[in-house]
């Protein structure tokens, strides 16, 4: 089984994005407009549409700000653009399903915790916030409020409308190309040169470290193979380009938190086919071999 072919694509739009500002084909400010499509357009029409499709019982200071932002980087993992296309391209409609759970996940905990933590630690303007604007600002989020109406939907089975469906997806489709061509976009050498250290520790933690713990983890709990291969995959994908658009709006680790996006984006590129062949050869029939 190539891996290799199958994300391929997704690493040839980062590598557009990329050549297209090296080469001065696009305005230095693309990737900050193609972020803000994909963030408050994209990533709500394609969240509140994952969820509301799905039942819920198929649903399973400064310095703290720096540890926070760096602590995004490390764990929310890029599961739309990177696990999403390749479960589905390995295991067909039945790897959709894992993805978009993770997706919930990031949505409706991991990001409202780091807003929160942000907010805490003294927000967008550098002082802390109350309580009430942490709320406020968890539930503003582009990430948060579509999942929370999506719950709502699928929790008293309201349909959504064939239109709305149709779209919702036509916006949704967007996200990947923009957020990848961005992603491409802001890479700068220098900025991954000159947080070498930070880069290197998030890199191997997020696609290393992770997705062995949840292996492991798995393995002793018992965990169905397809679902735990699933987890596996979506653990290892690189960090999400959420994790820099939070640390631009709070103003904390944005060259870091770029960098580590694009060095961990590239060398997924090596280290996902390793786990994939890794899953293969723990429970091969899961791949089609016997």
């Amino acid at each position: 089984m190539d891996v290799l072919i199958v994300i391929a694509p997704a690493f040839a739009v980062i590598l557009t994005g990329f050549f297209a500002m090296r080469f001065a084909i696009v305005s230095r400010t693309i990737a900050d407009h193609l972020i803000a499509f994909a963030y408050f357009i994209c990533v709500p029409s394609l969240m509140f549409s994952i969820v509301a499709r799905h039942p819920l019982e198929g649903l399973l200071g400064r310095d703290g700000r720096s540890r926070t932002v760096s602590a995004m980087a490390a764990v929310i993992a890029n599961t739309g653009f990177v696990s999403l296309p390749l479960l589905y391209a390995v295991f067909g409609a039945q790897g959709v399903p894992p993805a978009a759970i993770a997706n919930v996940v990031i949505a409706a905990l991991m990001v409202p915790l780091s807003i929160m933590l942000l907010e805490a630690t003294g927000g967008a303007g550098g002082e802390a916030a109350t309580a009430a604007r942490q709320t406020l600002q968890v539930l503003k989020n582009p990430m948060v409020w579509p999942a929370i109406l999506g719950f709502a939907f699928a929790g008293l089975a309201i349909p959504v409308p064939d239109i709305v469906e149709s779209w919702l997806d036509l916006l949704g489709q967007g996200l990947a190309p923009c957020a990848l061509f961005a992603i491409g976009a802001s890479i700068r050498a220098e900025s991954i040169r000159s947080e070498a250290r930070r880069i290197l520790a998030i890199s191997v933690f997020k696609l290393l470290v992770m997705p062995a713990l949840i292996l492991a983890g798995g393995l002793a709990m018992g965990l169905d193979p397809f679902l735990l291969a699933a987890a596996v995959v979506c653990a290892a994908s690189p960090t999400a380009n959420t994790a820099y658009v939070l640390s631009v709006q709070y103003r904390s680790q944005e060259q870091s938190v770029a960098a580590a996006i694009s060095a961990t984006t590239m060398a997924c590129v090596i280290t996902l086919p390793l786990w994939m062949l890794v899953l293969a050869a723990l429970w091969p029939a899961l791949f089609g071999a016997t």
